[in-house]
């Protein structure tokens, strides 16, 4: 007998969340079927797996809640034409996405606002024990935890925390202006993901962006490169013109006899060396030996 209550209860979950979305939706072809073993949406229709540790039926209801959700409020064809130009930062795109037809849509069903957010909790408890040490990661937290204070309607200011983690002090500031007129389009797609694509581009530039090469060096053909390096080279020079100085005066005693010996063709050199010379050198080694070992101890005491 319990075997078949257990047989029967997904069938009677389905068609609960069935009647529902179909309500929330507008559509009388969405379909939700809890036989699966991951969330897997088909078109107009949402597989879900059953309830179990890891699953349960809070979770099903936000995911089948998100899914209505999507179908009533999203176009997917101006998402993938923003996401086509953008491929680099796709899978963020999609999820602030998310956030907007979730936030937006939610708002007028009391029992599927606290259904969304108990998803996004769960989304930041994961993120937590990740500890977001990949910026994608933060950013999913920060903006997660954003959306959940805008729902509950708690402003952030510039100088909150959260902000400072992602961005820097020369960008916090175009960040937040972005991120608050993101919030406020949450009813228009096609705006919000425009603004969508200004926010990520201020914390992930496009490799273009960053490859871009200065104008004044395009369609410029390789002898005018070697020139300007040349250029460049000359003015370093005349910028330091102790260096060159320098460089000039400075000669090691191996330079200074083999220009001795290229001076004098075919003939050897005999170089005397006094003992004088011979004591300072010896006395010069041992200098070296004793700083060396004196490096080591300081390292050791460190």
């Amino acid at each position: 007998m319990a075997d078949l209550k257990q047989l029967k209860l997904p069938k009677q979950i389905s068609n609960t969340l069935n009647s529902v979305n179909k309500t929330i939706s507008e559509n009388k072809e969405l379909k939700i079927n809890v036989n699966s073993n991951i969330v897997l949406e088909k078109d107009d229709t949402l597989n879900l797996p059953s309830i179990s540790n890891i699953f349960n039926y809070e979770d099903m209801r936000s995911a089948a809640d998100s899914f209505a959700l999507k179908k009533k409020y999203h176009n997917e064809k101006q998402l993938n034409q923003i996401t086509s130009q953008n491929v680099d930062i796709k899978e963020e795109i999609i999820f602030l996405e998310r956030l907007r037809y979730e936030t937006y849509g939610s708002r007028p069903f009391k029992g599927i606002v606290k259904n969304i957010e108990n998803k996004w909790l769960k989304r930041l408890e994961i993120l937590n024990l990740k500890k977001q040490k990949d910026s994608k990661d933060l950013f999913y937290f920060t903006l997660t935890l954003f959306f959940i204070d805008f729902v509950n309607g708690k402003k952030w200011k510039l100088n909150n925390k959260y902000l400072k983690n992602i961005t820097s002090k020369d960008n916090v500031s175009e960040f937040f202006n972005t991120l608050q007129e993101l919030s406020q389009n949450i009813k228009e797609q096609k705006e919000y993901l425009s603004l969508s694509v200004d926010l990520l581009r201020i914390i992930f530039p496009s490799l273009e962006e960053e490859n871009k090469p200065d104008d004044k060096n395009l369609d410029e053909g390789k002898d005018e490169e070697d020139f300007n390096q040349q250029e460049n080279q000359e003015e370093n020079q005349a910028q330091k013109p102790e260096e060159s100085q320098l460089d000039d005066s400075m000669h090691t005693p191996e330079s200074d006899t083999d220009n001795d010996q290229s001076s004098v063709q075919g003939e050897e050199v005999d170089i005397e060396i006094s003992d004088q010379q011979i004591d300072d050198i010896i006395k010069s080694i041992d200098s070296y030996r004793n700083l060396s070992q004196n490096y080591k101890t300081l390292q050791t005491n460190l």
